[in-house]
């Protein structure tokens, strides 16, 4: 005969401690921190416009030109007025300390009659001209913040034919820049 043997409370209770002992020895839990580095946000400021300063509508026909470079001088073959205004472009660049940022520059020729402009050319901070396309987007290289700060520089050529007409301040374009951390 069978002999059954009846398990008294306290050993059912060692032996379900005993399992679930044996069962908690087989996992593991680990957690991590859900971290950001939250950086000042990049700006840019208009400085001063373009103004390539006062020339005269040539008498012959052709054209003449005003170049004026991101250096900020000032050449070409116009006839130009002695009490004259010049100076790039300059966008102020704001940001978090060194940190690379590409400027995307647009000139947008105003399709004055007489007036237009090409050749331009824009640089950051000390570096050297780079050329823009006009009326489409070009990102400059190599641009970096000094101290949280930098300069966009634009110049460029504005030819003057014989069919322009005379006023002052005409807006022969416009010059859009858009800065983003690389």
């Amino acid at each position: 005969m069978k002999a059954i043997r009846i398990l008294s409370a306290s050993t059912v209770l060692a032996l379900a401690m005993g399992c679930g002992s044996a069962y908690a020895a087989g996992t593991d839990t680990e957690s991590a921190s859900a971290k950001a580095d939250i950086i000042q946000a990049i700006t840019v400021s208009k400085t001063s416009d373009l103004a390539f300063g006062r020339a005269a509508i040539p008498t012959s026909a052709g054209t003449t030109t005003v170049v004026l470079s991101t250096a900020n001088v000032q050449s070409g073959t116009a006839d130009f007025v002695s009490t004259q205004t010049t100076s790039n472009a300059v966008f102020a660049v704001a940001g978090e300390g060194t940190y690379a940022y590409t400027p995307l520059i647009t000139v947008t020729d105003a399709g004055l009659t007489g007036l237009t402009l090409s050749g331009m050319k824009a640089k950051c901070g000390a570096g050297a001209d780079q050329n823009l396309t006009l009326g489409s987007a070009t990102g400059l290289t190599g641009c970096a913040l000094t101290a949280g700060a930098d300069t966009v520089r634009v110049g460029g050529t504005l030819s003057i034919s014989t069919t322009a007409t005379a006023g002052s301040a005409k807006t022969v374009g416009t010059i859009q820049v858009v800065v983003s951390y690389n």
